[in-house]
């Protein structure tokens, strides 16, 4: 009897599954057995409108298994809400455990996971929680393509958006990384940096191999601008300690124009280092200055000692200074440095081989105005006082010097040399072509013979000798002939010249000149007998 009503009783059961579970069982079979519930024919669950349905509800280990791990054909589709809650609370929620993975996607599946595939506007959210989270994507594709944003999609991706402090890596790995921003091949915009107002923007600082490049290598015709800010700014180029090479504007191409500084600018363009202006092809020009231009151009401006050279290549240069048919030129050379010596060399290097050497000043022809060439006219200020020396040069070789001033039609104009003697006066060969005007007690010492070659001295009473004048030689070589009065005083191997202080008069004079062995009695002249002796 017990058997007869448990039959009876799942028989209840089984109309009462029928009748909740599916209204039409036609041509399928339903079997309950012992944890086991199969329908050979289409299966729908149903609940009353507004109901709530649980299932599983009660599980706490076991798997809870949705479709067929061998299913080949038709879909597994789960529906949701319309609620727009978090967690539990939205219209679909696949909540696992605290601890527990959620994972969409067979582990060797092929075919694609989608997220957000609507056709409708839709914000798709990944780890929108406030919690520390760690998002991988693609993060063990090791082949594979990892693509984000719509092949043609026209709204913005942004990366990185965070208010707060943060790190942004693209291609930080340390395997080699191709890292492409924008390299399709419309006209893209790319920036970098362009909103921020402080700050920092780096690129390849700890590389010390490889390449950075700027700008297209093809036939790029844009303008590329580096440091283009209206305000105080430094662009530096090549700026470490470490030995740098910066090219520019190297591509060949023989109409390139390279710019540095601007048209407008006020401000000073500094080029430090070894610096070569090297035109490039023969014949090219270089310019320094503006056409119009009246600031200064300074070379060699340095106050520590300094070589400047104009035109010192081997080849045949053409020095042109201040050339121009425009303006009333001036040029100075060493003009204005007056507290320390200068020394000013034109044409004084040494000429090697069967060539010779001609140095020109002011040697153009003039047709309406006087041309006036100075040559150490400006006032001595200094003790010092002043030496111009042309063609002071001692000969080696077995040419000759010749020193032309004026011409035989317009003469020479020249001024002496002078230096009044009252006492002591020890001469040397730089005092050459001087004067020397004598008065009260004169005694005057000759230079070295051997070094005194073309050296020549004028003595000229100038007024009352009180103590005998004197004129020695180191040793007797003393040659020539004085006029005294109409006679004439012979002088041979003599070491002293003598003028008399009780027989002198104003006027009377002595010339003497060295051929570097002797010294030679030239013009001379005294009005009264005995005024000058020798001995």
């Amino acid at each position: 009897m017990k058997n007869i009503f448990k039959g009876l009783g799942l028989g209840f059961v089984a109309l009462s599954l029928i009748a909740g579970v599916g209204a039409v069982q036609t041509l399928a079979s339903f079997t309950i057995g012992a944890n086991v519930l199969t329908e050979t024919g289409a299966l729908t669950i149903t609940g009353a409108v507004g109901s709530a349905m649980g299932f599983a509800t009660t599980a706490t280990t076991g798997d809870i298994t949705i479709g067929n791990a061998s299913q080949v054909g038709g879909s597994t589709i789960i529906y949701g809400g319309t609620d727009t809650g978090v967690g539990v609370a939205a219209g679909l929620s696949l909540t696992p455990g605290t601890a527990g993975t959620l994972v969409l996607g067979a582990a060797a599946g092929t075919g694609a996971v989608s997220l957000g595939t609507s056709s409708a506007d839709q914000t798709v959210n990944v780890a929108q929680g406030a919690a520390v989270k760690t998002i991988n994507i693609g993060t063990g594709n090791t082949s594979g393509v990892t693509i984000i944003g719509g092949t043609a999609g026209t709204g913005n991706i942004t990366v990185g958006s965070s208010s707060g402090d943060q790190t942004l890596i693209l291609g930080g790995g340390a395997g080699v990384s191709t890292v492409q921003i924008a390299g399709g091949t419309a006209a893209n915009v790319v920036t970098i940096g362009n909103a921020q107002l402080a700050g920092s923007i780096t690129a390849g600082t700890l590389m010390t191999t490889g390449t950075i490049t700027f700008g297209g290598t093809g036939l790029h015709v844009g303008t590329m601008t580096f440091g283009r800010g209206t305000g105080a700014q430094t662009v530096a180029l090549a700026s470490t300690s470490g030995v740098s090479t910066v090219t520019l504007g190297t591509s060949g191409a023989a109409t390139s124009a390279i710019t540095i500084g601007s048209a407008a600018q006020t401000g000073a363009t500094t080029i430090r280092g070894a610096i070569a202006l090297d035109p490039g092809v023969v014949g090219n020009t270089i310019v320094i200055g503006k056409s119009d231009g009246t600031g200064d151009i300074t070379l060699g401006s340095s106050s520590g000692t300094q070589t400047v050279v104009i035109g010192g290549g081997a080849g045949l240069s053409t020095v042109t200074i201040a050339g121009g048919t425009a303006g009333a030129n001036v040029v100075n050379i060493a003009a204005a440095n007056t507290a320390v010596a200068n020394t000013v060399n034109i044409g004084s290097g040494l000429t090697s081989g069967a060539g010779s050497k001609t140095v020109n000043i002011g040697d153009g022809a003039n047709t309406t105005g006087v041309a006036t060439i100075n040559i150490g006219t400006g006032a001595t200020t200094l003790a010092g006082g002043k030496v111009i020396n042309i063609g002071t040069g001692t000969p080696t070789g077995s040419g000759t010097e010749v020193i032309t001033i004026g011409n035989i039609v317009s003469g020479v104009r020249y001024f002496e040399d002078t230096l009044a003697v009252t006492g002591t006066q020890a001469l040397t060969a730089a005092m050459s072509g001087r004067t020397f005007y004598l008065a009260t007690a004169p005694v005057i010492t000759l230079p070295a013979v051997a070094t005194s070659n073309g050296v020549v001295y004028r003595f000229v009473v100038a007024a009352d000798v009180t103590t005998n004048a004197t004129i020695t030689a180191a040793t007797a070589v003393i040659e020539g002939t004085l006029k005294v009065t109409a006679l004439d005083v012979s002088c041979a191997a003599a070491t002293v010249l003598t003028i008399v202080a009780t027989a002198e008069d104003v006027g009377d004079f002595i010339e003497l000149r060295s051929n570097g062995t002797k010294w030679f009695i030239g013009a001379s002249g005294a009005d009264t007998t005995g005024a000058i002796t020798c001995a």
